[in-house]
Order: structure tokens, then sequence, then C-alpha cells
């Protein structure tokens, strides 16, 4: 089922968001043969995010890449069995009703309104620098949507509405501080009402999510870092450019140079886990390297992006030069 953003359908952007409860085995097939019958030069498989010991936060990850021809393009989807709130089980994905609607199916409204205001909430809350733009368009789309389909809240699956129902009043008046207070305040309600009702399952999921947030930020990092050896600093402008291309095409959600030489700081970390580049710039004399121009340099970088991750497919012409 798709989750969200489906409403100019076939056209999407370059990321898509779908629950599933289907066996990874099967949906890599189903996905392999996708990229057969489209032409694209291959297809990746991010294990990153995968948790198989909690059924709630799992996310199985896929990147379809095209770039041979010289016209780069590529397609994230985004596999969630389920989703949880502050570290504990909300939904899973054999639990939300779905409905078809053309060629597709989508989650059912009431999971999807509640699903989006938390979200929204995400995004008030994490609007820090490289995220500001970004955040800024889609909180006024989120903000748009959850007031059209403010009557259709999941409230069986969400048992905490009065604190809900005065953020949604406040999302209204354009309040956003006092919208997110009150989101949190029942969000607080709803752990502090599982934690009672199931208080070793909550310990569970809890050590699970600590577990699960060290691996993608420090023991099974995702994103790329790379370091250059440039003889010629004029060559940095070429990597700029490269990877501003690619961030355009949604290829990296982001890139910075690296701020301290021998370890990542916190917002390094973050851009990493958001499949972003970390890129170090050196002017040592010996293994330099020299660009001729910036399709070399983007190749490059699009080569080790690729080989970051598990190559699941590759095209017949990709096989003879990878």
């Amino acid at each position: 089922m798709i989750a969200r953003n489906y409403e100019k359908f076939p056209y999407f952007d370059h990321d898509i968001d779908l629950f599933c409860d289907t066996k990874l085995v099967n949906l890599k097939k189903i996905l392999i043969n996708i990229a057969k019958k489209n032409g694209w030069d291959c297809l990746v498989y991010d294990n990153h995010f995968a948790d198989k010991l909690n059924k709630y936060s799992n996310i199985e990850v896929f990147h379809f890449y095209k770039f041979i021809s010289g016209k780069y393009e590529c397609l994230h989807l985004d596999f969630f069995s389920g989703t949880t709130l502050l570290s504990l089980p909300l939904i899973h994905a054999s639990e939300i009703k779905r409905k078809r609607k053309k060629n597709f199916y989508q989650i059912d409204l009431a999971v999807e309104n509640l699903l989006r205001i938390f979200t929204l909430n995400t995004l008030i809350m994490n609007n820090d620098e490289f995220k500001k733009g970004y955040a800024i368009k889609k909180i006024k789309i989120y903000k748009k949507k959850i007031l059209k389909y403010k009557k259709k809240l999941s409230f069986k699956l969400y048992n905490e509405t009065f604190f809900l129902n005065i953020a949604l009043n406040y999302l209204k008046k354009s309040n956003f501080k006092k919208f997110s207070i009150y989101v949190n305040i029942s969000r607080f309600i709803y752990m502090i009402k599982f934690i009672f009702k199931n208080p070793f399952r909550s310990v569970y999921y809890i050590l699970l999510r600590i577990i699960e947030l060290s691996n993608h930020f420090f023991f099974h990092q995702t994103g790329l870092q790379i370091s250059f050896n440039l003889k010629n600093p004029k060559q940095k402008k070429l990597i700029y450019k490269s990877l501003n291309l690619l961030k355009n095409l949604n290829f990296l959600s982001y890139w910075k140079i690296k701020n301290i030489k021998y370890f990542l700081n916190i917002q390094e970390r973050k851009i990493l886990e958001r499949n972003g580049a970390i890129i170090s710039i050196n002017s040592k004399l010996k293994n330099c390297v020299i660009f001729d121009n910036t399709r070399q340099v983007t190749n490059l970088l699009l080569k080790k992006i690729i080989k970051n991750n598990q190559i699941i497919y590759k095209s017949p012409f990709l096989n003879k030069i990878y």
C-alpha cells in the first residue's frame, strides 16, 4: 500500500513510501523484474534500516539507478512493515486496511491522517538547517491535508483524543508551536497507557530502539563517506558541481565537507543517516586524482554510492564495466 503523496499518480517524486508485509525474498524478486522490464541500470538493496527483531520498525529500502546513457535518474522505495510511536508499537502493515484507487492500493484514510499529524510534528521539531527549505514546503502541504481530512482520524488505533483535538485547533490557526506541544502531550499519554498495559513488552521495544539508533548512527552507518586527494585546488569546483548535481537529482539527500579530520560530529552523522554524503578533501602529493570533467567525477561518486549497498541487479551492459 502506498503510504502518502499519491495524489498525482502515476507521477511521483524520487521517493515512494509503502507499507508492506511481504517476505523480503519475494519483494526482491518482484523489484528485480521491475528493474529489468523498465531498463534500469542497477537495483541496490539497503539493509541499514532493516530490523528483524522489531516488526513495527523494520524498513526495507531499495534504490533504482540509471546513468550509463548520460541521463541520470533514480527511484527510492521504502517498504515499512509497521510504525512506532516513542519507540512503542503503533500499527503493523498487516493491520492496516487498504483501499483500491486507480492502479494501486492506498492505506486507510483514518490511519494516513493520524500518521500525517505525527509526521508534521516531526518536521516542526526537526527544522534544522539542512532541512529548512524542504520542511517549510512540507509543513504547508501537510497542514492542508490534515485539516481537509480532520474528521477521518483512527481513534480506534490511537486512544488519546482530547489533546490531539486541541492540537488540531491550533493547527487551524497556524500556531505550529502550540500544535507541536499538544501533539507531544498526546504522544506522551499514549506511551504511559501502553507501558501500564504492557510493561514487559515496553522494556523490550525501548531496548530494541536504543540498539537500532546505535546502529544507525555509529555501528552500521549509512550514507557516503569519501576522501579526495587533489593536487590542483581548482578541481574542488568539479567535485562541488557533481555533488550538487546528484543532490538536485535526489541521488543524495545532502552533502557536507567534513569539519574535523578524525571523527564525525553529530550533524554529520545525521546527514549520513538521511542518505547524505560527507566529503574530505586533502592536498597530499601522493595518490592524487585528476579529473577532466564533471561527468567523470559524477560517475566516480555514483560508483561509490552503488557499491555502498548490496547490488541485487545489474543490466547486462553494466555487468561488463562494473
